[in-house]
């Protein structure tokens, strides 16, 4: 029935730190209490939903040590929790899920070589910065774009349809206004060194993107010349077809941040810089 919700939460291989767990568990609360599902009986408290996805990554970590894997600068590793309706009927009404919510947590490592199976087969590697193509497939409304659902099939035909036409990832944009990925926010550093994101209205409100805007808010990134930050509007035609835009880029707790260099076909001005 596609009634359940989720979040991921990345965590690092080498210290075991999560990355803002506690703000993914609260997006996750929030997109439940949206999708009307209900915590099950036993994990009534966002401590105790913590509890468990700690003490399943922390199974995780004792079972590739026990396989004896080795840590490497590639390696990645994200929590993915989700929260279902509950077993049941094939109709709609939670009613029919008769013993409740159910919780689920996995843990997925991935390895530069797993991330690039098609690179390894043609020994080359993946180039780091994106091609972006905008996507023809519908925009999510109001208030799907907003809750993080486990029905992804917009997204999976967005991706299917980006590769089709030769790029790496498809965009949403809407009346002018660029949304964001499948998978992943959009955003920008116009010529003044603004680092610019659409408004939270209408894209979910990712916790990587908070994290920029946060480090810009303390002047974390005046090294790299970006000095301020705004959400706002943002016109397909003023920063990618105008190339108002120097630098865009994709965000999120998966993909981290990586550069777009071309977008249906317009290249992206990036100072002629590297992709460091």
């Amino acid at each position: 029935r596609g009634h359940a919700v989720f979040d991921t939460v990345s965590v690092d291989v080498k210290t075991k730190v999560f990355q803002d767990l506690g703000v993914h568990l609260e997006r996750l609360a929030t997109s439940a209490s949206m999708a009307f599902i209900p915590f099950p009986k036993r994990l009534q408290s966002l401590e105790l939903v913590e509890k468990v996805v700690k003490e399943t990554v922390r199974c995780a970590f004792e079972e590739r040590e026990r396989r004896g894997f080795v840590t490497s600068s590639e390696s990645s590793m994200q929590a993915r929790f989700y929260l279902c309706a509950g077993v049941g009927g094939f109709s709609l009404s939670l009613k029919e899920c008769t013993e409740g919510s159910t919780f689920y947590c996995v843990v997925i490592e991935r390895t530069k070589e797993n991330q690039t199976s098609d690179a390894r087969k043609t020994k080359s590697v993946k180039p780091k910065a994106f091609s972006a193509r905008t996507t023809p497939i519908a925009v999510k409304n109001k208030p799907f774009s907003t809750i993080k659902s486990t029905n992804y099939l917009q997204n999976a035909m967005i991706q299917n349809d980006a590769e089709t036409h030769d790029a790496d990832v498809g965009i949403w944009v809407s009346n002018d206004k660029v949304l964001e990925g499948p998978s992943a926010n959009v955003a920008f550093v116009d010529e003044r060194g603004v680092f610019i994101a659409p408004k939270i209205d209408d894209v979910l409100d990712g916790v990587t993107m908070r994290r920029c805007f946060e480090f810009i808010e303390k002047g974390l990134l005046k090294d790299v010349g970006v000095i301020e930050c705004e959400r706002r509007d943002c016109s397909f035609r003023e920063l990618i077809l105008d190339k108002r835009a120097k630098e865009c880029m994709m965000i999120g707790s998966v993909v981290q941040c990586v550069p777009i260099e071309k977008w249906d076909n317009v290249d992206i001005n990036r100072d002629g810089g590297d992709d460091e």
